[in-house]
């Protein structure tokens, strides 16, 4: 893999003077940076920083990390490096390519002086080089974002007839609510209450929607009974592009403490109930939410945020889903009959 990097930076940086003047060069950092869904808040930022300084076109670097880089010993026993280099490509250079500003990437292999690769005086993050490289803040981000002020990730078309061809195939014709569950070995404090959820979907079928199951990555080979006979769309689980594209023809997609929300949250066009309660054992979820999301508590959402993008501080028992659903549909029914006519 190493001799791949290589050559693809080599083939890369003879190209780096040519990305034209609205092309902005942006950084990140492996050492300092997560392989997780935060990338995507990351990208967003680098867009607004962009469009700030007048361009509108991003190209990605990523400085590989150094080995053994990560200590977290409770963290590499569920995430170790064959699934963080799975990670690398199965969710950011996905992402990457679905970003509206996208125009490329390269990779930095380890021991590469990034300072060759600088050739503007303007990159994000702003005065990154080998002696800084910032660490992705949500609050700093969310203080530079303002409503419609970014593009952010976007649908392709051909997710969109795959889904189209899997809703026909599945005789799917009432609107879709999608339950994204999380099931994860790690910090297992904020993985979905499957019972409460299943209750929610045995519910929310007999309103009039089919409720579809998205499983944990991790866990999407596992066998769930409890999941009964309600539809599981396990394919969204391998491809990033079918995943935005299927939470682009729901109804309603619900997340619960987990990170692949960010894919609906900066789509324009996903409507979405994030459920991200304060967990008081969770190793991650923790309660200063002002400090490192830029979040108030019980804020609906986000500054930045469609009017049907959500945020809910409750935990997942039925009751509080249902409460959420009911609330949402309230809203929403107007906008979901003019798209059942237009079909």
């Amino acid at each position: 893999m190493r001799i791949l990097y290589q050559k693809l930076v080599r083939d890369l940086s003879s190209h780096t003077d040519d990305h034209g003047d609205d092309v902005l060069s942006v950084f990140y950092d492996l050492n300092c940076n997560p392989i997780t869904f935060d990338f995507a808040y990351f990208l967003v930022g680098a867009e607004v920083f962009a469009k700030q300084n007048g361009k509108s076109k991003l190209f990605i670097w990523f400085v590989q990390k150094n080995k053994d880089f990560i200590k977290d010993e409770e963290y590499l026993k569920h995430v170790d490096e064959d699934s963080q280099n799975w990670r690398f490509n199965n969710i950011l250079l996905p992402i990457a390519c679905m970003h509206a500003a996208y125009t490329g990437f390269g990779i930095l292999p380890q021991g590469t002086s990034v300072n060759k690769y600088i050739k503007e005086d303007l990159i994000y993050p702003e005065g990154f080089g080998e002696n800084y490289s910032p660490r992705f803040n949500y609050k700093d981000l969310k203080d530079s974002m303002e409503l419609s002020s970014f593009r952010g990730l976007q649908t392709s078309l051909q997710g969109q007839k795959y889904i189209n061809s899997w809703k026909n195939h599945a005789e799917i014709d009432l609107p879709i609510v999608s339950i994204t569950l999380r099931n994860y070995g790690f910090d297992p404090s904020r993985n979905s209450n499957v019972k409460e959820w299943v209750k929610f979907a045995d519910w929310v079928s007999q309103r009039g929607y089919t409720p579809v199951f998205i499983p944990d990555v991790d866990a999407c080979w596992e066998p769930d009974d409890a999941l009964g006979s309600h539809l599981v769309f396990t394919d969204a689980c391998w491809n990033l592009e079918i995943r935005m594209a299927f939470y682009n023809s729901c109804f309603v997609s619900f997340f619960y403490s987990n990170g692949v929300g960010s894919l609906a949250m900066l789509n324009k066009n996903i409507r979405c109930i994030a459920m991200n309660p304060i967990i008081e054992d969770s190793l991650w979820a923790y309660g200063d939410r002002d400090t490192h999301y830029g979040l108030k508590p019980d804020q609906r959402r986000y500054d930045f945020a469609e009017p049907f993008q959500w945020f809910s501080w409750k935990r997942d028992s039925f009751e509080n889903i249902k409460s959420e659903f009911l609330e949402f549909e309230k809203q929403f029914s107007d906008e979901l009959s003019q798209e059942q006519n237009a079909d």
